[in-house]
């Protein structure tokens, strides 16, 4: 038996989710895409916005959705807690500090191959959905003070 290859997966084409894209914006009833020259595009799925960005040279799709601005003296207990919701209470979702923004978002990462409107449809929904669940749930435990908008 071969050992298993370390080469990376060969490129994917974007002009393929840009049409996934497009019939994900039909099921939400409206337009959605291309995706810019990045790989990326905003989706607003209800109050939620929702950073697609997409990699042909790695094969994946990353959904990533602010959740709250970290709290301004962020303690032990806040990032316990974090660890304590990723991905049982998140979905497929798994919790993401950026320090530079001060931002705490939820990200979830697939690969493009095979990646269907219907899959997207439902991925974006479940991110939406749990964002909003985790946007409550931590607000009324780690209240924003700073006044800050996502």
């Amino acid at each position: 038996m071969a050992p298993p290859s370390s080469a990376p997966p060969p490129p994917v084409s974007l002009d393929a989710f840009n049409t996934v894209l497009a019939q994900v914006g039909e099921r939400l009833g409206t337009a959605l895409g291309p995706l810019d020259a990045g790989g990326f595009v905003e989706i607003r799925c209800g109050d939620v916005r929702i950073g697609v960005n997409a990699s042909s040279t790695h094969g994946t799709v990353q959904l990533v959705a602010p959740v709250m601005p970290l709290p301004s003296t962020p303690a032990p207990h806040f990032y316990r807690r974090l660890l304590e919701l990723n991905f049982l209470s998140t979905g497929f979702g798994a919790f993401a500090v950026d320090t530079l923004r001060d931002t705490l978002y939820l990200r979830g990462m697939r690969p493009l191959q095979g990646l269907s409107s219907a899959v997207l449809h439902a991925l974006l929904l479940g991110m939406a959905a749990s964002t909003e669940r985790m946007q409550s749930l931590l607000a009324e435990e780690f209240p924003d003070e700073s006044g800050r908008e996502l």
